[in-house]
């Protein structure tokens, strides 16, 4: 009873852990048994993955385990695989883990394109054209993650080395004004008009980059404290995640029969998260029933804003961003040609800090010999703080071409001072669950079943926005003949402001969810283990079945 007892807290103390790492494509293994009986009970294969329960398995030479369960991603549920292998050197057990989705995916695709031409009737000129264009077109998004870990277990502790990896990348049509070119296709002749060779250019600006990285160590250990057990652990990752785009061109020469690809990769956007969880957990066997209290913290330490190298060794500043881009084409009545480009572009360097301490408290009694009863109430209070500096950016370059060929530049550059936002964010969230286990034949078949519910919980933020006080002005005049008539550089100062804003919101009660399962001992080495979720908002049937075996001999 003891194992189900600390799986119980333990399943409770990674749970937010896992949500949270849901972005990073990290998410704790559950098995049927657990999700069954909503987190309360466990099997072999939640606990041989466990840094302080690995020690519970017994088997003689090889332990092994697969099931196929669903998780939910945006509103559809995907398929993962988790495999699990276990085998002892001594008094050494060593426990290779693999979860991941690598043979499925979650797509979805959307089309947003705009292209506009505006006549300008305030301008002296023949037209004024504008053209601008959207960033995603016909894009599709395959979602996949995968994690590998192994544990060492030896004495009373354990390691847990693990790496996991994501990729989030669309698929489409990437494009801006400034960048995107045309494919076209190029023919070359000989002094007798006879076409020697054909080239064909094509460009593939088709891939949003978004992938993530997260290393991890994981460490348990069980000490005896009269007929009580404490059982501390902790588990700290680095998370990389990088948002990016791939553009790139293929070269085909019908003269040589071949072609050749050159591609580009620029990351725009970077996040570099700590995570470090503490936890412990204390049981306490009676003689009635057995119960257990647990404390866990979790923090997450987000830095953005770093460099990368780009495909062809240039660096590449990694920002949050946002902007848009114009080229204005005028052709006056003396046949002249003024090309003004715009650029509008908002940085923004962030932080944030989630700080969130877990309390929980698990109740176990056997009715009897067949039936069990459990009960688990979580407190979850929390508080962040996000920090978010932008910087605004504005440049404008103007060319004008005269009939001669000369042409006269003007180069505006504009910079603002930086805005900045803090926002102080608290909340309390609880949760209860119930869960049974029921020996319909002692040794062969047992049945499980468990409900959870979601008790209204509570959130307030403090925002505080300072907006900026001066901004810079950088213009530059020159010709094509060398000659620079102006360059220099005004500060407008203006009156800083700011404004706080609070605002509290206590949720409502959550649909009470509810799981069923069983675990069928078809042989004393082979066990098949099976779950289903029962809700009534989703739907009787709201999620598929996860199934289960294990094997061990």
């Amino acid at each position: 009873m003891k194992k189900q007892l600390l799986k119980a807290v333990l399943t409770t103390a990674v749970m937010v852990f896992g949500l949270h790492s849901t972005l990073f494509a990290y998410t704790e293994y559950n098995s049927p048994t657990a999700d069954s009986s909503a987190g309360l009970f466990s099997s072999d294969s939640d606990n041989i993955r466990n840094v302080n329960e690995w020690n519970t398995v017994e088997f003689d030479k090889l332990f092994f385990n697969v099931d196929y369960n669903y998780t939910l991603v945006t509103l559809d549920y995907i398929p993962v695989l988790n495999l699990v292998g276990a085998f002892n050197i001594g008094n050494l057990l060593i426990a290779p883990a693999f979860t991941g989705n690598v043979f499925s995916s979650y797509s979805s695709s959307t089309s947003n394109t705009s292209k506009s031409y505006t006549v300008n009737e305030n301008v002296v000129s023949d037209y004024s054209i504008q053209e601008t264009h959207s960033y995603y077109v016909n894009n599709s998004i395959n979602a996949w993650g995968n994690d590998f870990s192994a544990l060492i277990g030896f004495g009373n502790m354990a390691f847990k080395p693990s790496f996991s990896f994501c990729d989030m990348s669309r698929y489409g049509s990437y494009y801006d004004s400034t960048t995107s070119q045309t494919d076209n296709t190029q023919t070359n002749y000989n002094e007798d008009g006879e076409v020697v060779s054909t080239i064909t250019t094509k460009y593939d600006n088709g891939k949003i980059i978004s992938d993530c990285y997260i290393p991890g160590l994981a460490f348990g250990m069980n000490l005896g404290l009269g007929s009580m057990t404490l059982k501390p652990y902790v588990d700290f990752r680095t998370a990389i995640k990088r948002t990016g785009y791939k553009t790139g061109k293929t070269v085909t020469d019908s003269s040589t029969d071949g072609s050749s690809e050159v591609y580009k990769l620029n990351y725009v956007n970077g996040t570099y998260s700590l995570i470090p969880v503490l936890g412990a957990t204390l049981e306490i066997p009676g003689e009635k029933f057995n119960q257990a209290f647990g404390v866990k913290y979790y923090g997450s330490f987000d830095l953005y804003a770093s460099k990368f190298d780009d495909a062809f060794g240039n660096t590449q500043k990694v920002r949050n961003y946002s902007g848009n881009t114009s080229v204005i084409t005028e052709v006056s009545d003396t046949n002249t040609v003024k090309t003004t480009k715009q650029d509008g572009t908002v940085y923004s360097e962030k932080s944030n800090i989630e700080n969130q301490l877990t309390l929980d408290y698990t109740f176990e009694k056997a009715l009897s010999n067949q039936f069990t009863l459990m009960a688990k109430a979580v407190l979850i209070p929390s508080y962040n703080f996000t920090k978010n500096k932008s910087y605004k950016y504005s440049s404008q370059s103007e060319v004008t071409t005269y009939n001669d060929g000369h042409t006269e530049t003007v180069e505006t550059i504009t910079t603002g001072a930086s805005t900045l936002n803090k926002t102080h964010g608290i909340a309390v969230s609880s949760n209860i669950a119930f869960g049974f286990k029921y020996d319909v034949k002692p040794g062969k078949f047992v049945l499980l079943g468990g409900t959870s519910i979601t008790l209204p919980n509570f959130s307030c933020n403090i925002n505080l926005e300072t907006n900026p006080d001066y901004s810079t002005t950088s213009v530059k005049e020159s010709d094509s003949y060398g000659n620079v008539s102006r360059d220099s550089t005004d500060v407008t100062y203006s009156a800083q402001t700011s404004k706080k804003t609070f605002y509290s919101y206590w949720s409502t009660l959550q649909a009470m969810s509810s799981f069923c399962g069983f675990n069928w001992y078809m042989t004393d080495s082979f066990m098949l283990e099976a779950s289903l979720e029962l809700s009534v908002a989703a739907g009787v049937f709201s999620k598929p079945v996860n199934l289960g075996c294990t094997l061990k001999f």
